[in-house]
């Protein structure tokens, strides 16, 4: 057995891959390896204590994030360093990682085609193994020049995302404000860039099919239901105005991930209880690394419709819809090319999908079983054994 260091989210964050950190930690300690957490946003302090897992500070003050990782290896007596963050948040030298006492793997979102040049740079400066986490990831680092790079998906938890019964996805609704018979659009996304989740699309989609106009009829009995925060702080968009501007103010509902309502007791059961009170989930975003959400509503039974890019074409077949994209480079400092949602494509899905809501149990039964391909258990031994005896052999 190994000493495994994960450089990533604390587990108990709000955050998705907050919750793959977890689920790994849970896993690898489950198959009997030595597990310590490198919580990344964690500042210097003591070592804490999350279900038995030692998670110690990511930082000390003045340092980047990741100058603690060497220190960590050595008194942790690390055989592998997995590190799962985005590229931007690897501010530190990638260099760093290349001297490190033991392999390192970076459990790569790429959301991108082709293959984003700070990506690329930090891969090959920090000399880490890459392991894509969709199979769009793993297809664009081969073109960009990576040989033989093996591919671990994302993973949910198949027995906590599950169907709901009738009158239990009833009072899910009613906790929100929401009516039995209101047709509601689910949407749960970070609020953090001005374009990324295609906020914007989403919300001037449900504008025309909410309201109408002289080709769409319009649907009053319908909502929004929207899992992120309304303010947009410190740089995401405020989206309590942009309703308010569009005109759907009141067919817009707010639920931020860091409120907690009575009886529920952990942010898993909050996000159960958000995809038990939805129609529909949107996940019309501009791109994504892997992109959970899609799947979490699938293992809940609840039909999705996605960007038909990045690994949001495999995460959201076959149960829903997908939107075309155009392609479009977002100019800041990540410095991509993604796939902007079409509109037009985008109102015609939530036609579609509402024009089937007294009848969802196909797609349901397909959502469910396309999740099911992706539960934890089944990832970690279809896909992390192999992969960690092949990083763990170098």
């Amino acid at each position: 057995m190994a000493n495994v260091q994960l450089v990533c989210n604390p587990p108990w964050a709000a955050a998705g891959y907050a919750v793959q950190c977890a689920q790994l930690a849970r896993q690898l300690r489950k198959h009997g390896h030595n597990v310590l957490i490198q919580a990344d946003t964690m500042p210097f302090g003591a070592v804490l204590t999350w279900e038995g897992i030692p998670v110690a500070p990511g930082f000390t003050a003045g340092a980047a994030p990741h100058d603690m990782t060497g220190y960590y290896a050595m008194h942790h007596e690390s055989d592998l360093v997995i590190v799962l963050l985005d590229v931007f948040g690897l501010n530190a030298p990638p260099r760093f990682l290349a001297d490190l006492p033991c392999p390192a793997a970076w459990w790569v979102p790429v959301d991108c085609a082709p293959l984003g040049a700070q990506t690329n740079a930090v891969l090959r400066e920090s000399k880490m193994t890459p392991v894509a986490m969709s199979r769009f990831g793993q297809e664009v680092l081969g073109k960009a020049g990576f040989e033989d790079v093996a591919y671990v998906p994302h993973a949910v938890d198949t027995a906590l995302f599950c169907p709901q019964p009738l009158a239990v996805r009833k009072q899910a609704r009613a906790d929100h404000g929401l009516g039995p018979d209101t047709f509601v659009i689910g949407i749960n996304a970070a609020n953090q860039h001005w374009c990324r989740k295609g906020w914007f699309e989403q919300f001037y989609a449900y504008r025309t099919f909410l309201l109408g106009d002289e080709t769409h009829p319009a649907h009053p009995d319908s909502a929004i239901l929207a899992w992120t925060g309304a303010d947009g702080r410190p740089q995401g968009i405020a989206l309590d105005g942009l309703a308010d501007m569009l005109g759907i103010a009141d067919n817009v509902v707010f639920r931020d991930p860091g409120d907690v309502t009575s009886g529920i007791t952990t942010q898993a059961e909050m996000v159960t209880q958000f995809y038990a009170a939805c129609d529909l989930v949107s996940n019309c975003a501009w791109a994504e690394g892997f992109g959970i959400v899609p799947l979490e509503a699938q293992s809940c039974g609840i039909p999705v419709v996605t960007t038909d890019f990045s690994a949001m074409s495999e995460v959201g077949a076959p149960s829903g819809w997908k939107v075309p994209y155009s392609p479009v480079h977002a100019v800041d400092h990540i410095a991509a090319i993604w796939g902007r949602p079409q509109l037009g494509k985008i109102i015609e899905a939530y036609e579609q999908a509402w024009a089937e809501r007294g009848r969802p149990m196909a797609r349901s039964v397909a959502a469910r079983q396309h999740a099911s391909a992706y539960d934890h258990d089944r990832v970690y031994e279809q896909y992390w054994e192999p992969v960690l005896a092949r990083l763990l052999a170098v």
